[in-house]
This record gives structure tokens, C-alpha cells and sequence, in this order.
């Protein structure tokens, strides 16, 4: 009866994450807090310009995890997003249907691209380029909103890179001390 509850419980929680570690939690929240407040100041300094969304933008771009590789396929999905919803703005039909078709294509195309773990950020972008359309008809606008978007994920990355930099620096300050140390330890014990 044990065996099969622990076995019933496995299976339900065997695809959950493991618990992060406290120092993970706050470095995510030390390089998001960087970024939106980075992201915030260009918005104060160039007020002309939609810059609230680069600050949704580095939001959404930021990986609680440490990955190079996440970080530039979120860069990448953001830019197709972007694309997607600048290409389909100059489509004269109903702001809703083109919403709909631009999912479905970034949708396809981020798969194609093996975008798949980004495709989030690139629906937020492709959304980003079309909020409040129908009272604007600008193209300019929608550039813009891509151009900040792009602002975004540029500083998310930025921020990523440099935390990882940083981080894999350090392990190897760390490496080199316990080394030392266990060589120090090892020449006492023999003396």
C-alpha cells in the first residue's frame, strides 16, 4: 500500500523543477531589478519614445536561470516577434484577426527556428507591436515599440552575460583557493 502511494506521488510530481537555492533566487531578482531599472532610466532620459515596453521586455527576457543559450534564443524570439507583428501591421484587415494570424506564425516559425523554449517572449513582442493599434495608425509607432522591445532584450542579455561572466569567474577564484588550501593542508600533514 506505501509502495503505491509513493509511486502514485512520484508520478505526479516527477516533471516538477527542483527547488531553487536562495543565492539563485536572489541573483534572478538582483539582474531583473538591474534591468528594469536600467530599462527605466532610458525611459525618463528619451520620454518620446514607448520605452515602458523594453522594461516589459527585460522582464520577460531575464532567466532565473544562468543560460547563455536561453538568453539568445529569447533575444532571437523577442526579434521574430517583433518582425512578425511589424510585417502583418501593414495588412489592412481587423486588428483581432491580425493578432491571431501573427500568433500562428510566429508560433510556426519560432518551432522551425527550435525556438520553442522562447516562444513566449516572442508572443509578448509580437502582442507589444499591436496593443492600441486601432487608435494609432502609425507605422512609426509599431517600429518604435519594436526598436524598444529589442532595447529590452539587449539589456537582458547584457545583464546575463555579465552575471555569468561574473559567476564563472568566481568559481574559478573558488577552485583555485580550495586547491591551495588542500595542497597547504597536505604539506602540513606531511612535515
Amino acid at each position: 500500500m506505501i509502495k503505491n502511494n509513493r509511486a502514485i506521488i512520484n508520478r505526479l510530481f516527477i516533471h516538477q523543477k527542483p527547488v531553487r537555492k536562495k543565492h539563485e533566487l536572489l541573483s534572478y531578482i538582483i539582474r531583473c531589478v538591474t534591468g528594469v531599472a536600467i530599462c527605466y532610466l532610458f525611459y525618463l532620459q528619451f520620454p518620446q519614445y514607448p520605452l515602458t515596453w523594453s522594461i516589459v521586455s527585460v522582464a520577460l527576457a531575464t532567466s532565473i536561470d544562468h543560460d547563455n543559450t536561453l538568453a539568445f534564443n529569447r533575444m532571437k524570439a523577442n526579434f521574430l516577434g517583433g518582425l512578425v507583428g511589424l510585417v502583418l501591421y501593414f495588412i489592412p484587415v481587423p486588428n483581432l484577426l491580425l493578432i491571431c494570424i501573427g500568433v500562428a506564425v510566429t508560433i510556426l516559425l519560432g518551432s522551425l527556428l527550435k525556438l520553442e523554449t522562447a516562444l513566449r517572449s516572442a508572443l509578448a513582442a509580437l502582442v507589444i507591436v499591436f496593443v492600441n493599434e486601432e487608435h494609432s495608425n502609425n507605422w512609426q509607432i509599431a517600429l518604435q515599440r519594436v526598436g524598444c522591445v529589442l532595447v529590452g532584450c539587449f539589456i537582458a542579455l547584457g545583464i546575463t552575460l555579465c552575471s555569468n561572466l561574473y559567476k564563472s569567474t568566481n568559481r574559478r577564484k573558488t577552485k583555485r583557493l580550495s586547491r591551495s588550501l588542500v595542497s597547504r593542508k597536505h604539506s602540513t600533514v606531511r612535515k
